[in-house]
């Protein structure tokens, strides 16, 4: 199965009841107590759920370093590893176990580079 944007769709709804629980249990310490405002009101999230799973997927797959992920989706270094740092047990309580392949990629060029080759498919079993 290819890593696609319908992959990472799946994936992402997969994860998305247990990310708004988690995300709401943060809130509700940070808050100290229950909401006070509506959902959806304040900041929104830089990066969508979909967008966190494919760093991710990036990440652990092939290694690929948070400066080159970061390059990627025009985020920070220090943004790649908290998405990571959070997305990582969700993966794992929504049933994805996510292997290395092996193959090292260093830099977006790389990571651009090897997903547009069209002999190599970006292989990724659930």
């Amino acid at each position: 199965m290819d890593i696609d944007s319908d992959l990472i769709g799946s994936i992402g709804r997969a994860v998305a009841v247990t990310r708004h629980a988690q995300h709401e249990a943060q809130l509700h310490t940070r808050r100290g107590g229950t909401r006070r405002t509506a959902p959806g009101t304040g900041r929104q999230a830089q990066l969508s759920l979909d967008d966190r799973v494919a760093i991710t997927l990036l990440h652990l797959r092939f290694a690929t370093r948070q400066r080159a992920i970061g390059a990627l989706f025009d985020v920070t270094q220090q943004t790649v590893h908290n998405v990571v740092k959070q997305t990582r047990p969700l993966l794992t309580l929504a049933g994805h176990d996510v292997p290395a392949t092996g193959i090292v990629l260093a830099d977006a060029d790389a990571v651009i580079q090897y997903h547009s080759s069209p002999t190599v498919f970006m292989q990724y079993t659930t």
